[in-house]
């Protein structure tokens, strides 16, 4: 097969940013470049072995953890002295770096189970017990009354404030030598990042813990039935399903045409970016309160620096209501840029390759407006019809700063019993997204389906505005 690395330059660009950025929290400083460098190289050399997208992307992350770790640096994650969360990042520079090391792994990347096990060179059941002792421990240098999935979270945002300022430099110079090799045509240098995070991008508290506590079918707390067979390398990560885990997917609700976000689980594409917007065409959401407004097929997804371009079908612009266009565009601007971790995004269309129709043809592109197009509220965990073991079960989710406390009932759907009724604990200061968080936890000991409902108001400028949610569990 001729050499080809067109492929290496598509995802060098894309997740450079996201590797620099990790290498800086471990330690890596001034020598961050090279080693994102080095693990690109690493990766062209091996690229025949690695056909699979995600084990291509595990294997750079893998690459940087292990690179870093040689220096034998403290990580680095200071945010400013005024931040929520500074206590936190110095409580989290003062645990050995072995547990500091898989913090920032895991929580910068929104990468858990399998795949954090992999980027580790651990078991799966080796991770996740060290990353429950990691975490008791943080909790405990905290010296505060914290949960250990309220703590996450925070970790999760804290580790975001401390790479946002972080500057990537350009590479040309590795971009310039593997054109010259494969004589690719220039394209602009692309920048995107991965989720986490995406967590990262406000990262989900079941995708932040579910390696370890219960009531999260994604991320299994044991080892899950791995094929088994010779590897071609001892130092190759474990073969994994092509799936992007945890991916923000946002649909809008059928009563008030908000946007509503779901963490999903999509099959890896050329860019996180396409599986986004597939998901928005074929993927049906979870919670029958929400509904995507669009539907077709994709011609292409392309990024070129802060610009993405969509070209779609035509009729997925026919079958879009003239009151449904801002919406519809907003589920592609908020979907794509969680995706790429830009929240600068500019989105433009095309239709078939051509100019799209009027309400969607916008020369500079659409990109977002905050939290304008979201509800008062959000019921973050658990999801909608998840599987829950009897006992604990703690609810959590977001709401706008200028919307009170949310009231939260939890009611068995069968008996109509109530068996919680109060109001949730709400921080007093919102987070990097905007949002206040909440959560409240209730006893559920005997087993069927129970419905969750939030509610909150807000009274701003005189105005009366309420906004409300209901979740649907089950408890086996």
């Amino acid at each position: 097969m001729p050499e080809n690395l067109g492929w290496v330059l598509e995802l060098h660009e894309e997740q450079r940013p996201t590797l620099y950025r990790l290498a800086v929290l471990l330690g890596a400083g001034d020598d961050a470049g090279d080693i994102v460098r080095s693990a690109t190289m690493a990766l062209h050399r091996r690229g025949r072995r690695l056909v699979d997208p995600m084990e291509r992307i595990e294997f750079l992350q893998e690459q940087v953890v292990h690179l870093a770790r040689s220096l034998n640096r403290p990580v680095a994650v200071t945010v400013p002295e005024d931040d929520d969360c500074a206590d936190l990042m110095r409580s989290l520079a003062k645990l050995p770096r072995p547990m500091a090391e898989l913090l920032v792994v895991s929580h910068f990347l929104g990468t858990f189970g399998p795949e954090l096990a992999s980027v580790m060179r651990m078991t799966v059941r080796g991770t996740n017990q060290r990353l429950e002792h990691s975490l008791n421990e943080l909790r405990g240098l905290v010296q505060a009354d914290v949960s250990v999935e309220a703590l996450s979270e925070d970790l999760a945002a804290g580790l975001r404030t401390a790479a946002r300022p972080i500057r990537v430099p350009d590479d040309e110079g590795l971009i310039g030598a593997l054109r010259e090799r494969v004589n690719v045509p220039s394209r602009g240098y692309l920048r995107g990042q991965l989720v986490v995070v995406s967590a990262i991008v406000a990262l989900a508290l079941g995708a932040a813990t579910a390696a370890f506590t219960r009531g999260e079918p994604d991320l299994p707390s044991s080892p899950p039935t791995t094929p088994t067979g010779p590897t071609t390398d001892a130092t190759a990560p474990v073969a994994m399903r092509a799936v992007v885990k945890q991916v923000p997917v946002f649909y809008v609700g059928r009563g008030d045409s908000r946007l509503y976000r779901e963490l999903r689980n999509l099959p890896a594409m050329s860019s996180l970016a396409r599986s986004g917007v597939e998901a928005l065409l074929t993927l049906a959401p979870l919670d029958p309160d929400y509904t995507s407004l669009w539907d077709g097929s994709i011609r292409e997804v392309q990024l070129s620096g802060d610009e993405l371009t969509v070209n779609l079908s035509a009729d997925a612009f026919e079958a879009i209501d003239p009151v449904a266009v801002e919406p519809a565009i907003n589920q592609i601007v908020y979907t794509t840029s969680e995706a790429l971790g830009n929240r600068d995004l500019r989105v433009k269309f095309l239709s078939d390759g051509a100019a799209p129709p009027e309400p969607f043809d916008n020369a500079q592109g659409f990109g977002r407006t905050g939290l304008q197009p979201m509800p008062g509220l959000w019921i973050s965990s658990p999801g909608n019809q998840a599987q829950l073991s009897a006992g604990e079960v703690i609810v959590t989710g977001t709401v706008k700063p200028d919307f009170g406390a949310p009231v939260v009932s939890i009611s068995n759907v069968e008996t109509q019993e109530q068996l919680a009724y109060t109001v949730a604990q709400t921080t007093l200061t919102a987070n990097s997204d905007g949002w206040l968080v909440w959560s409240m936890s209730a006893t559920l000991p005997r087993p069927g389906a129970y419905e969750i409902v939030a509610s909150s108001t807000s009274t701003l400028d005189g105005r009366t505005d309420s906004s409300s949610e209901d979740k649907t569990i089950n408890i086996g």
